[in-house]
């Protein structure tokens, strides 16, 4: 109706009735655009998206690399307020219910853009035009964002301190992953957030000037007189999981295994390789301070 009314008009210029049915046929139109592109920013489906896409194809309103733009603005608009609307008191829960949201969500936008938009032919070299590999740029530059805000979520709550590492690690993984299928495995990109909170965790714990605190006060307390003799050298062939309870006769002691264990207990399951060093360094450094 609007092509056949502006091909009207442009035959019958300065003809007042056609004019005001021009006038009228255009604010329709523009009503009917913010409608369209309003049912983009709700919780829609794949069959629904096909509909509201190919109404405003018929428009004719936007050129395709334009359509693709609004379509994945809508969708990003809708989705952070699903974001936004996750309670942020407990960070522990704020970035396990988040990445809930956002694998589960953002896999769907994903199939949505794919199923409307194909791209099929661009992996052909010399075939695809120019305007085709802007289009997929446009794509991969707006998931590429939205993971991009995601890690920032992540390294903000595990900032906020959160101590269990290992839920969510297995959690941010299998969300990861979860893109591979879609050509955007993104797990090499948390190694280095979830390594610099394991370290910073490990650090708090093995806290140099506060074993030092406790062995003081410990050795201010100690009477040297009721000090058992030397226990004997535990041979080289028996290992233990547990300390042995010859230390309990040596409350400095026993202060300092405590310390230790505790701080390597905190990042048992969680420990990368690559903090081997680390975690040696520091408590070689803790018992050399000490002694």
């Amino acid at each position: 109706l609007h092509s056949y009314v502006t091909k009207l008009c442009k035959k019958q210029p300065n003809v007042k009735i056609l004019e005001d049915i021009r006038t009228a046929v255009t604010a329709s139109m523009r009503l009917m655009l913010q409608q369209l592109l309003g049912q983009l920013r709700a919780p829609v489906q794949l069959p629904q998206c096909l509909k509201v896409i190919s109404f405003l194809r018929r428009m004719d309103v936007f050129g395709e690399t334009e359509l693709r733009l609004k379509f994945l603005q809508a969708r990003e608009s809708w989705l952070n307020s699903v974001v936004a609307g996750v309670p942020k008191d407990d960070p522990y829960l704020h970035l396990t219910r988040t990445m809930e949201v956002l694998r589960v969500h953002l896999f769907d936008i994903v199939t949505q853009y794919r199923s409307i938009f194909s791209d099929d032919g661009d992996h052909l070299i010399g075939v695809a035009s120019v305007n085709n590999f802007d289009n997929r740029l446009l794509f991969t530059s707006w998931l590429s964002k939205k993971v991009q805000e995601f890690l920032k979520i992540l390294a903000s709550d595990l900032e906020s301190g959160i101590n269990s590492f290992e839920s969510i690690l297995g959690q941010a993984m299998y969300f990861g992953l979860s893109f591979s299928r879609v050509g955007f495995d993104f797990r090499p990109l948390l190694a280095p957030i979830f390594l610099k909170a394991i370290e910073k965790q490990f650090a708090t714990k093995l806290d140099s000037q506060a074993a030092l605190k406790n062995i003081s006060e410990s050795l201010a307390s100690l009477d040297f007189s009721r000090l058992p003799s030397s226990p004997p050298p535990l041979p080289l062939s028996q290992e233990s999981a547990t300390p042995p309870l010859a230390l309990l006769d040596y409350p400095p002691l026993a202060h300092v295994t405590n310390a230790i264990l505790t701080s390597l207990n905190e990042i048992r399951l969680v420990c990368p390789l690559s903090l081997a060093t680390l975690v040696t360094t520091t408590t070689q450094g803790l018992l050399l301070t000490l002694t």
